[in-house]
């Protein structure tokens, strides 16, 4: 039986059933593929870039690779490659990086 590559309504991703995403991730489009390392939200901008916040398991040893860092923040648009803005296991850190490059857009849940 396959998952739906869909939002889901809980604090999980459909692709990635066992990594808890943080709640303020949750408004922000599910991007997740089966085929990627960890789960993926993104948060596209009215100037075209978008925002993308990868989010690995909370245990680095269930994490496929366990070095890869927990959340990884990234912007990016069609032309130019992604810029990463953090890296790392820090949750605020995270969402302040996240939040800061998104401005002060707000996204409905």
């Amino acid at each position: 039986m396959s998952r739906p590559l869909q939002f889901s309504l809980g604090d999980t991703y459909s692709a990635f059933p066992d990594v808890s995403i943080p709640e303020w991730l949750l408004a922000w489009d599910d991007n997740s593929w089966r085929n990627d390392l960890v789960a993926r939200s993104e948060l596209e901008l009215e100037s075209g870039i978008v925002v993308t916040v990868w989010v690995a398991e909370e245990n680095p040893e269930l994490r496929e690779v366990p070095d890869f860092p927990r959340f990884i923040v990234e912007t990016s648009d069609d032309i130019n490659d992604p810029i990463v803005l953090y890296s790392g296991d820090d949750e605020e850190l995270a969402k302040k990086f996240a939040w800061g490059a998104a401005g002060d857009v707000e996204v409905e849940s």
